[in-house]
C-alpha cells in the first residue's frame, strides 16, 4: 500500500489553518511552565474544532494534562509541539489548580471527561467515522471495551496499536491510518511520542481531526480499579512543586534590577 501524494498539501493546510484562525476571536493563552496554551472550555474547544473542520483544514486537538507540561519544561521542541496544537483543553484537575481556574464546571468537566463524550457523541450525531491508535495492545483492548459500553453506535472502523504493527518506520503507520481513516482519529499514546508524531506526519495523514488523549482513558479505568493511586499522588506533588518554584523564579526575575 502506498501513501497519496500530498506534496502540495502542507502549504495548502498551513494556509487553510492561517485564514480559519484569522477569523477566529481566540481567549486569551495562558501559561504554565512556561508552556503558553489556549483555555477552553469543554463546548469552546468543539466548536472551535467543527469551525476549523468546516474550514477545510485538519484539526488537532491536544487534551493537556501535567505529565505533558512537565515533560514540555525541559524540551523546547516538544514544548513547541504542544503550543501548535490548534485546540487545547485541560484533562487535569492539577493544572487548573495550577493556573488558579476554580469555576465549579470546569472542574467537573475535567473529572468527567466532557469534551471526550461531547466529541463522541457529536460523531454519532454527525456520523462520523472513528479509528483508534495506542501504543500498547491492552490499551488498545481497554480503550475498545470502553468505546463498545458506553458509545454503542460509534462508527469505529479500525483500532491500531503501535506494539502489534506489522510495520515499525511512521510512514507504514500512516499508511495503515489512511487505509481506513477519513474522519476522527483518537490518539493514546504517552508524551512526547504522541506529540511528535503528529509533528512528523501531520501533512501525511488524510483525517478531518486528530485528538491527542494520551493514556487519559485507560488512567481513568485504572483509577476506577484503584491501581496506581500512589504512583498519582507522587505525580501531583511534583507538579506542584514544579509549578511553584518556576513561579517563584519568574517572580524573582521580574522584581530583580535589569
Amino acid at each position: 500500500m502506498k501513501i497519496k501524494k500530498n506534496y502540495g498539501k502542507v502549504e495548502t493546510e498551513n494556509q487553510m489553518r492561517k485564514n480559519y484562525w484569522v477569523g477566529v476571536i481566540m481567549k486569551e493563552k495562558i501559561e504554565i511552565l512556561g508552556c503558553r496554551i489556549h483555555d477552553l472550555s469543554a463546548s469552546e474547544a468543539l466548536e472551535q474544532m467543527e469551525e476549523q473542520i468546516q474550514s477545510g483544514a485538519m484539526c488537532s486537538v491536544g487534551m493537556i494534562n501535567r505529565k505533558m507540561l512537565m515533560y514540555a519544561a525541559k524540551d523546547e521542541e516538544y514544548r513547541l509541539q504542544i503550543e501548535k496544537m490548534d485546540v487545547t483543553v485541560i484533562n487535569d484537575k492539577e493544572v487548573l489548580k495550577a493556573v488558579n481556574i476554580k469555576d465549579t464546571q470546569r472542574k467537573e468537566e475535567v473529572e468527567e471527561h466532557t469534551f471526550l463524550k461531547l466529541l463522541l457523541k457529536d460523531a454519532v450525531r454527525r456520523k462520523r467515522t472513528v479509528a483508534l491508535l495506542t501504543e500498547l495492545e491492552e490499551e488498545r483492548i481497554t480503550c475498545e471495551k470502553l468505546l463498545a459500553k458506553y458509545y454503542k453506535e460509534l462508527q469505529i472502523i479500525g483500532s491500531f496499536s503501535i506494539e502489534e504493527s506489522p510495520v515499525e518506520d511512521d510512514d507504514g503507520i500512516v499508511n495503515m491510518l489512511n487505509a481506513v481513516t477519513e474522519d476522527i482519529l483518537l490518539v493514546m499514546m504517552p508524551c512526547p511520542d504522541q506529540e511528535r508524531f503528529l509533528a512528523a506526519n501531520r501533512g501525511k495523514l488524510g483525517i478531518k481531526v486528530w485528538v491527542g488523549i494520551g493514556t487519559a482513558m485507560v488512567d481513568k479505568y485504572s483509577s476506577d480499579l484503584g491501581m496506581g493511586f500512589f504512583e498519582r499522588l507522587l505525580d501531583k506533588r511534583k507538579f506542584k512543586r514544579q509549578v511553584s518554584r518556576y513561579q517563584s523564579e519568574k517572580s524573582e526575575k521580574k522584581s530583580s534590577p535589569q
